[in-house]
């Protein structure tokens, strides 16, 4: 596996579900397990990009129009206190933003990637394409001119929560299928050519470290911003590092019948409460999500949500 820089912006067209969908009265989830073993995979292509050039923002929506009964005026308050509540928060992360240019994430997660997933065997002789996707015609036309018989797409977009409290990284990551045999096996969503073999959502999320709860939002965005934004950096690394390692984990997990949602097993004494963003672009709430671990070590846990997504937390 080798990595090769390509150029692109944000936004991969094809529109892959939202692991959260055992939350809005879905009874499904929407992650696809791999099934088909390895070797029948062969030569995969791989694309890993990062959909912005920036560490983005997230708000808690404003619930005036829910609290009041709805209607038009309401929502149009609901609006009106959301746009503020965006722009005060651009203007809190510039010193972020300043701290953190030149920061070489994409770079950083190509590496991680090969790092995990070069031992895989149908990944082994994989080439990375290091470069978002741009738009649903570059994904088209990459799925179209392969010669792989599979091609994996990553991606990569990391944010601040509402408070400024934690940093979040989430990748999603999808498995085409291109060959003949392999499209036989695959599922469908969306486009004809969105034959996917593997999908799924995967985050970590990092909190500042040694900082009180309630801590206000420009305090805690300049703590993240001092020393040339050492922990941003710190956070951002272990985020794109923890998301290559479960991509290699997640690859051989078994999935649930029918997309059935995923419950916790029996063997598991308790469930771990994780937050998780709703909805990284634009007006975003964090919610919290039951889980059970899947997977430890010294410093950091991986809870599966009922969707079937994987979170990494702090112990």
């Amino acid at each position: 596996m080798n990595i090769t820089p390509v150029f692109g912006r944000a936004g991969l067209g094809l529109c892959v579900l939202l692991a959260l969908s055992a939350f809005s009265g879905c009874a499904t989830a929407p992650r696809i397990p791999l099934t088909v073993p390895g070797d029948q995979i062969g030569l995969t292509e791989v694309h890993s990009g990062i959909s912005t050039q920036e560490i983005g923002t997230t708000i808690d929506p404003s619930n005036v129009s829910a609290a009041s009964g709805g209607g038009l005026i309401f929502a149009i308050i609901d609006l009106s206190i959301e746009n503020s509540r965006a722009k005060k928060a651009e203007q809190i992360i510039v010193p972020v933003r300043n701290a953190l240019v030149g920061f070489d994430a994409s770079g950083l997660l190509a590496t991680a990637v090969l790092q995990e997933l070069s031992p895989i065997s149908w990944l082994k002789e994989a080439k990375i394409e290091n470069g978002q996707l741009a738009g649903k015609d570059a994904l088209d036309n990459v799925l179209k001119k392969t010669s792989a018989n599979a091609v994996l797409v990553l991606e990569t977009d990391y944010y601040f929560t509402p408070k400024f409290e934690a940093i979040v990284v989430t990748t999603n990551v999808s498995l085409y299928a291109r060959s003949a045999s392999l499209r036989a096996k695959a599922e469908r969503r969306g486009s004809d050519e969105a034959s996917l073999l593997y999908y799924n959502k995967l985050s970590a999320v990092s909190y500042l470290p040694d900082s009180p709860v309630g801590l206000d939002k420009s305090v805690a965005a300049n703590r993240w911003a001092e020393e040339n934004g050492k922990k941003a950096k710190a956070a951002l690394e272990t985020g794109l590092r923890e998301v290559a390692k479960m991509i290699a984990f997640d690859l051989a997990q078994p999935g649930t019948k029918d997309h059935a949602l995923y419950a916790s097993p029996a063997d598991k004494k308790s469930n771990r409460i994780v937050p998780i963003a709703a909805n990284a672009n634009g007006g975003a709430t964090m919610i919290n999500v039951s889980g059970f671990e899947v997977h430890t070590d010294d410093t950091r846990a991986w809870v599966r949500t009922p969707s079937g997504e994987l979170v990494s937390v702090a112990k």
